[in-house]
């Protein structure tokens, strides 16, 4: 199995996620793709990130990011191990961030990264309020 990429089924930013402990199963709270400050720079007290993997043999790291538009700065990053011992599974993986600095109003990118390597990323939108 030594090669296999984990692959990315779904990036999702929302307010945040509750896991049900009698289920397991996952409910995404306020799923949004952009966010309003009022003035710059802000802070954005909290934000969740949702992303669903297959391809996944063994135990793999991943980087989950907001990066700036120059692609180098971080906003914020958390790391977390995924695991799974036959890649036709799919992996949920939940990751919280808090007290976010936004700098200005831009268009900031939302990232996974495997082992170093991009697996996928998008847009979030952080505008001004009207």
């Amino acid at each position: 199995m030594a090669g296999i990429q984990p692959q990315v089924l779904a990036l999702v930013v929302c307010d945040a996620i509750h896991r049900d402990p009698s289920t397991g199963k996952n409910s995404l709270l306020g799923c949004f793709s952009a966010l309003s400050c009022r003035e710059f720079p802000a802070r954005h007290p909290s934000l969740a990130v949702y992303v669903v993997l297959t391809e996944v043999y063994g135990a793999r790291p991943i980087l989950v990011r907001l990066v700036r538009p120059d692609g180098q700065s971080a906003l914020v990053q958390a790391a977390a191990e995924v695991r799974a011992d036959d890649p036709r599974l799919v992996v949920e993986v939940a990751v919280g961030f808090h007290d976010i600095p936004l700098p200005a109003a831009e268009e900031v990118r939302v990232q996974v990264l495997c082992d170093g390597t991009l697996m996928s990323e998008r847009r979030l939108q952080i505008v001004g309020a009207l």
